[in-house]
C-alpha cells in the first residue's frame, strides 16, 4: 500500500526543526553550499519564504501523517541565477527536496514524493514541464529522480557548485512513474 504523501505549507514554528534538518549531514553534504551559516541567516531566508517576498515556496513533506521531509518549489523562470546556465528555453516547474532521517531514503518514498509535488506544481501553475538539478555525484537522488519519471537532459555549471546534472520530465512522464510504482 502507497504511503499517504501530503505537503503542508512551513510556518515560523517550523524553523527550528528545519533548520536542525539541514544540519544532518546527509542532507547538509547536497544542502550546505547554498543553505545560510547561521540560524539567523537562515530564519530571515525562511522568513522570506514564508512571507512570500521570496517566490520559492517551502512545504513539509508528511508521510503517514509525520513531517519526514523537506521540498520548495518554484517556478525557473522566477529565478534567474538558475534560469540563464540551464537555458532550457522554455519556463518549468523546479524543486529542492530532502527526507530528513537518512535510514528513510532508499525505499521509494522519495520518487513518490517528487512526482505528486511536480504533478501538484504542474496543475498549480499551467505548465507541463518539470526540471530538477542534483549534484552529478549524488547518484542516491540522480536514482530517485529517475524512478519518478526524469530523464538526462545535460549537466552544467550553475555557479560555483558542483556541477549538475539538469533532468527533465513532462507530467506524462510523471503520471506514468508514479502508475508503474503504485498502481
Amino acid at each position: 500500500m502507497a504511503p499517504a504523501i501530503d505537503f503542508q505549507p512551513i510556518t515560523e514554528g517550523d524553523v527550528p526543526m528545519l533548520w536542525e534538518w539541514y544540519q544532518r549531514p546527509h542532507v547538509a553534504r547536497w544542502f550546505a553550499p547554498w543553505t545560510p551559516a547561521t540560524y539567523q541567516g537562515f530564519v530571515e531566508e525562511t522568513g522570506r519564504m514564508i512571507t512570500g517576498v521570496d517566490p520559492q515556496r517551502g512545504f513539509l513533506v508528511v508521510v503517514d501523517g509525520v513531517p519526514a521531509g523537506y521540498i520548495q518549489g518554484y517556478r525557473l523562470d522566477q529565478e534567474p541565477e538558475m534560469a540563464g546556465p540551464i537555458a532550457l528555453g522554455e519556463d518549468a516547474v523546479a524543486a529542492d527536496v530532502f527526507l530528513a532521517e537518512a535510514a528513510g531514503t532508499g525505499r521509494g518514498v522519495g520518487p513518490r514524493v517528487v512526482g505528486l509535488f511536480y504533478l501538484r506544481m504542474m496543475d498549480e501553475t499551467g505548465l507541463d514541464v518539470g526540471i530538477i538539478d542534483p549534484e552529478v555525484e549524488n547518484a542516491r537522488a540522480i536514482r530517485a529522480y529517475e524512478k519518478a519519471g526524469f530523464s538526462f537532459l545535460r549537466e552544467v555549471d550553475t555557479g560555483g557548485r558542483m556541477n549538475e546534472r539538469i533532468m527533465l520530465a513532462r507530467r506524462a512522464d510523471l503520471e506514468a512513474a508514479l502508475a508503474r510504482a503504485w498502481g
